[in-house]
C-alpha cells in the first residue's frame, strides 16, 4: 500500500508557503507504470548502480525568477524484509536495521540554487544517482540501501526565502506510488528483466549475459551547468535546510 510523504517521513503536512502552486509529475510515468505492475526491482552493488527507470520529473508552477534547489531522498517504505516466491513479493519477517546514510539527501547534479524558469525548461533528471549496498560509501550521488527491502523516492523542493518570507515554509515534498521499488543484488522476476531489456537501451548488451544487469553500463555523461556537488547531506526528513535557509552546498 502506498504511504504518503507525511507517513514516510513521520511528520504532519508541512505548510506550502510560496510553493502552493507547484505541481510535479513523473516525466517517464508510462515506464514506471509498466514496471510497477510487476513490482520494480533496482540493483544495488558496492560500485553503485544507476536506476532504471530513472527519476525524472516535470515541474510547473515555480516563480520564474525565484531561486530553488532540488533533492532526492530514498526512504524505507516499511519495516519488513521481502522475498520473491511463486511469482510475487511477500514480507518474510522483520527488516534489517536501516543502513547508515540511507536517508541522506542527494542534491541535483546541476548545482544547488537555480531560477525557476530553468527547472521548468526541461525535465529534472537525477540520472547520476546510484544505489549501493556499501554502507561506507561517501559519494554524494550514492545512496546505501539494504537488499530485499522496499523503498520510495521522495523529491524535495526548496525555495530561497526572500526578505519577509518564512523560510521554514519554503519547502514541498513529492512522492509517487509508481516509483517505489525493491532493492536487490540480482533480479528475481523475469518480467522485470524483460522490461529492462525492452526499455533500457543500455540493457541490450546484456541480452546474452544473464548475470549482468541493465544498469551496468552508465549513461552518457552530460556536462552539468555547474560543478557536481561533493557534499553529502544527511538531515531529518522534513527539512535539510531548516538550520540555515540560505545554506549552499560547497
Amino acid at each position: 500500500m502506498f504511504r504518503s510523504v507525511e507517513a514516510l517521513c513521520g511528520h504532519k503536512p508541512a505548510p506550502r508557503g510560496g510553493l502552493e502552486g507547484v505541481e510535479v509529475v513523473l516525466s517517464n510515468l508510462e515506464h514506471w507504470q509498466k514496471f510497477s505492475q510487476n513490482v520494480t526491482e533496482m540493483i544495488v552493488t558496492r560500485a553503485g548502480r544507476n536506476l532504471f527507470p530513472k527519476l525524472e520529473y516535470t515541474v510547473t508552477g515555480l516563480e520564474p525568477e525565484a531561486l530553488y534547489t532540488f533533492y532526492i531522498q530514498i526512504v524505507r517504505v516499511d519495516d519488513f524484509r521481502y522475498k520473491f516466491n511463486e511469482g510475487k513479493w511477500s514480507p518474510v519477517g522483520r527488516g534489517e536495521a536501516p543502513v547508515p546514510g540511507s536517508d541522506r539527501f542527494v542534491p541535483h547534479q546541476d548545482g544547488s540554487w537555480a531560477p525557476g524558469f530553468l527547472w521548468m525548461k526541461s525535465p529534472v533528471s537525477f540520472d547520476r544517482l546510484k544505489l549501493t549496498n556499501d554502507p561506507q560509501s561517501k559519494s554524494a550521488a550514492f545512496v546505501p540501501l539494504s537488499s530485499m527491502h522496499k523503498y520510495q523516492p521522495i523529491l524535495h523542493i526548496y525555495k530561497h526565502a526572500s526578505s519577509g518570507e518564512d523560510a521554514s515554509k519554503m519547502h514541498r515534498s513529492f512522492a509517487f506510488e509508481e516509483a517505489h521499488f525493491v532493492a536487490v543484488t540480482a533480479y528475481q522476476n523475469q518480467k522485470i528483466i524483460d522490461l529492462k531489456k525492452e526499455h533500457n537501451k543500455y540493457a541490450k548488451g546484456c541480452r546474452k549475459r544473464q548475470s549482468a544487469s541493465p544498469e551496468e553500463e552508465p549513461p552518457e555523461k552530460i556536462p552539468s551547468k555547474q560543478p557536481f556537488l561533493g557534499a553529502i547531506a544527511t538531515f531529518p526528513c522534513w527539512n535539510p535546510l531548516s538550520l540555515n535557509p540560505y545554506f549552499v552546498f560547497p
